[in-house]
C-alpha cells in the first residue's frame, strides 16, 4: 500500500472510531430514557466507573455517586425507575468532542436532562460528561469511565 492509501485507511478508521463513540454516547441517553437496561448497560465495560459530581450550588441537593462495575451500574438503573416514571426525562448530548488514540479514546460533552412538567417540557439538569473509552475484543467502543459534571439540578418530583 502507498503512503496516500495508508493516510486514507488511517482518516477513515479515525472517523469510524469517532461516530462509533458518538453512537456509544447517543446510546447512553436513549436507552436509559427508553427504560432499555440491557442496551445501557452494554454501553459500558465491565469494569466501568460511572460517577456523578456535584458543583457546589447542587451539592446540597444531590451527593457525588460513584459506581464501580456492571452491578452497581445497574443498580443506578434500577433505584431510578421511580424518578423517571415521574418525569419522562429526555437526555439531550450536544458538542460532543472526542479524541481516538489507538484502541482508547476521551470525550466531554455537554448534556442536558429535559424532564414532563403535565405535558409541558421542563428542564431538570445541565452539566457536561468526562469520558474514558476502550474499543473491547468485540471491537464496539465502551465506557470504562464516564464522570457526569452536574452543573444545574432541579429537584426531582415527590411520589403521591
Amino acid at each position: 500500500m502507498n503512503d496516500r492509501a495508508e493516510l486514507v485507511e488511517k482518516r477513515l478508521q479515525r472517523i469510524e472510531d469517532e461516530r462509533a463513540i458518538l453512537q456509544n454516547i447517543y446510546t447512553y441517553c436513549v436507552a436509559f430514557d427508553q427504560r432499555r437496561q440491557e442496551d445501557w448497560l452494554d454501553c459500558f465495560t465491565k469494569d466501568a466507573i460511572l460517577a456523578y459530581e456535584p458543583s457546589a450550588t447542587v451539592a446540597e441537593t444531590r451527593g457525588r455517586i460513584r459506581l464501580e462495575g456492571h452491578k452497581q451500574i445497574s443498580e443506578l438503573f434500577a433505584t431510578s425507575e421511580q424518578v423517571v416514571r415521574l418525569t419522562s426525562p429526555k437526555h439531550v448530548t450536544v458538542n460532543a468532542i472526542v479524541r481516538v488514540t489507538g484502541d482508547e479514546a476521551s470525550a466531554e460533552s455537554i448534556i442536558v436532562l429535559f424532564g414532563d412538567a403535565g405535558g409541558i417540557p421542563e428542564l431538570i439538569s445541565t452539566g457536561r460528561y468526562l469520558d474514558k473509552l476502550r474499543r473491547c475484543s468485540d471491537g464496539r467502543w465502551r465506557f470504562c469511565e464516564r464522570i457526569g459534571h452536574v452543573d444545574t439540578l432541579k429537584a426531582p418530583p415527590k411520589a403521591s
